[in-house]
């Protein structure tokens, strides 16, 4: 049995930027900038992510934050915080 390629430390530390950025945004009641970023985000998951799980995992969790934005701030913040921590294998 093969293990999944590990995420390149490279995308590993994009990802954890872009999602710490996009919280403080939400967090500094700028929801739109983080959506942005989450398209940025979705772009290097896409492209950039070995993985088949933690690609759809990461893709889930941006439409989930997405939507969260519509009606709970605090929620979505928590949701791209959880998310980075995730990234980064804390």
């Amino acid at each position: 049995m093969t293990s999944s390629p590990p995420m390149p430390p490279d995308v590993r530390a994009v990802l954890t930027q872009l999602l710490d950025a996009a919280a403080t945004h939400v967090a500094e009641g700028e929801p739109e900038r983080a959506d942005e970023l989450l398209d940025t985000v979705e772009s290097v998951t896409e492209n950039k992510v070995p993985t088949d799980a933690e690609r759809e995992r990461l893709l889930g969790g941006c439409e989930t934050v997405r939507t969260t934005l519509q009606v709970d701030n605090e929620t979505a913040e928590g949701y791209l915080r959880a998310m980075r921590r995730r990234v980064d294998g804390e």
